[in-house]
């Protein structure tokens, strides 16, 4: 009978094993078998409102398309050994922000090694994560009439200042800039150098049942960010606008702890994960206010053979993108990441030995 029951429960964990290939999300306290791989591409879709300077879709419907998000995924995992395995993933995505488009591109690269592997202890696995995490976007440049005059009202409201064709009218003033070649300046607001590297270990600890698999982890991260915001043309008006109001270099570092859990069950036919998060995040007194995020991730996936699974999920951020993209966080949008944001996703995972 003993044997019967050893050779049940060995069985389950097989089964984890092989499922531990399908998971769309990475953050598991179990490395995959020894010289086997997966890959997973996916793709990302949202039709919402990203708030970089406070200017919301719903506010100013004139303004078009405020943070509609369309993006992809791609990863792969490798097994190196029975007790080390190497990730590496890159994102992109590509965020409408009125007429100009914010493509922000994520690298990660992370090793995970299997201190303890006990089949029968109550906790199976013990890891430990060591990872970099690189965002990076190039320069973004906002020049519509009507994303400037609602940023104005915003920065300065009642100025009687605003924007017409490139002209600038202040009152009975009218001024329009040429540069030496006598071709016209339109002002615009020209977001640079917008990037953040983060450094981070994270500790996890798993157990395998029959048919899922649970793990919890915490880490510690630590990220240097950088951006810088120039306005054009750069004149005493324009300066005497905006005078105090959005510093021209928004540098700057942060450390944060991270807690989470994951969840996933195999029930024929389909493999179902949850996965929760939670940040809080350490940062100067000059950028804090919004010091923590909640982040929900949720996949269904259907095996359509041994070796490739589709999925279909989504991500719910309940505080924006507060720890998905470092640089959006600065001390002039630091108020404006209170509400909620999300994307749903599908794709597929190949798996291959």
């Amino acid at each position: 009978m003993l044997k019967y029951i050893l050779t049940l429960f060995l069985m389950g964990i097989s089964v984890q094993a092989y499922a531990l290939n399908y998971s769309v999300t990475n953050k598991q306290a179990f490395t995959l078998p020894a010289k086997t791989a997966s890959f997973n591409l996916g793709y990302l879709k949202v039709n919402d409102q990203l708030d970089i300077f406070h200017l919301k879709e719903k506010q100013f419907s004139n303004l078009g398309s405020i943070g509609d998000m369309t993006g992809h995924h791609l990863e792969v995992r490798y097994g190196l050994t029975s007790k080390d395995t190497f990730i590496a993933s890159t994102q992109a995505w590509n965020i409408d922000y009125s007429d100009s488009t914010l493509k922000n591109t994520k690298y990660t690269l992370l090793n995970r090694y299997q201190f303890i592997a006990n089949p029968i202890a109550f906790f199976n696995s013990l890891s430990l994560d060591i990872g970099i995490e690189r965002n990076t976007a190039p320069a973004i440049t906002l020049s519509s009439d009507r994303f400037l005059n609602a940023l104005i009202q915003k920065i300065k409201p009642n100025s009687g200042i605003k924007i017409n064709n490139g002209d600038i009218i202040a009152g009975d003033i009218t001024l329009t800039f040429y540069n030496d070649q006598r071709q016209k300046i339109y002002p615009h607001i020209s977001l640079k150098d917008l990037s953040s590297q983060t450094y981070y270990t994270r500790l996890l600890i798993g157990k395998k049942m029959t048919s899922s698999i649970l793990s919890a982890y915490i880490g510690y991260r630590y990220t240097d960010i950088t951006t810088s915001i120039a306005f054009y043309p750069d004149n005493t008006l324009i300066r005497n606008i905006l005078k105090n109001k959005i510093p021209p270099s928004l540098n700057r570092s942060e450390t944060d702890l991270e807690l989470g859990f994951s969840y996933l069950l195999q029930t024929s036919p389909f493999i179902y994960e949850i996965k929760y998060e939670y940040h809080q995040i350490f940062r100067d007194k000059t950028v804090s206010y919004l010091n923590q995020s909640h982040t929900l991730d949720a996949n269904i996936a259907l095996p359509i053979s041994r070796n490739t699974l589709l999925y279909l999920g989504g991500r719910l951020m309940m505080e924006q993108f507060n720890s998905d993209i470092p640089y959006l966080y600065n001390r002039y949008t630091k108020t404006q990441f209170d509400h909620k944001y999300g994307f749903a996703k599908f794709g597929f995972i190949y798996r291959f030995k």
